[in-house]
């Protein structure tokens, strides 16, 4: 079925008069079968709870393990890269096989980028973070520098091999 964007930002607008809303009265007025915010539930309640179970699934992917070290620092035990969630089912990694992969590791980098551009999109009106994007932008110019002379490296070492 398809959604008619406007429709639901309307809605979406109605709910929020209050000057917050709920996803509890998302849903509630969802229910309504003429809402235009009905088409975006799942209604299958066998199906919904399939899906609610993937996104446990998913949550619980996103553990963060302690590594030892001169600083213990936690991280996210898995990651789930862009090329593999373009896959049907998509799927996680280990973040010691991505990061000890430089093809894994460049994606990896760049997702970082893409979400990083995300946040400067959502908070592009609070001009204390100028300089923080600023600073990204220096170090994304330096990170494709990076993988730019890698990759014509390793170019370089397969032709020499060969």
């Amino acid at each position: 079925m398809k959604r008619d964007h406007d429709a639901i930002k309307l809605e979406l607008e109605r709910l929020t008069r209050s000057g917050v809303i709920r996803p509890v009265d998302v849903v509630e007025a969802a229910k309504n079968k003429k809402s235009p915010l009905h088409a975006c539930f799942t209604w299958d309640d066998g199906e919904a709870a399939q899906q609610f179970r993937l996104l446990e699934a998913r949550n619980l992917l996103r553990v963060y393990v302690t590594v030892e070290g001169v600083q213990a620092e936690n991280v996210r035990a898995f990651v789930s890269l862009s090329t593999d969630r373009i896959k049907e089912g998509g799927g996680y990694r280990a973040i010691a096989d991505v990061i000890g992969d430089d093809e894994l590791r460049t994606q990896y980098l760049q997702d970082a980028f893409v979400q990083l551009r995300n946040l400067q999109q959502r908070y592009r009106s609070i001009q204390q973070l100028a300089g923080v994007w600023r600073e990204v932008d220096k170090v994304e110019v330096q990170a494709k520098s990076t993988v730019s002379r890698g990759q014509k490296t390793r170019k370089h070492e397969k032709a020499k091999a060969a």
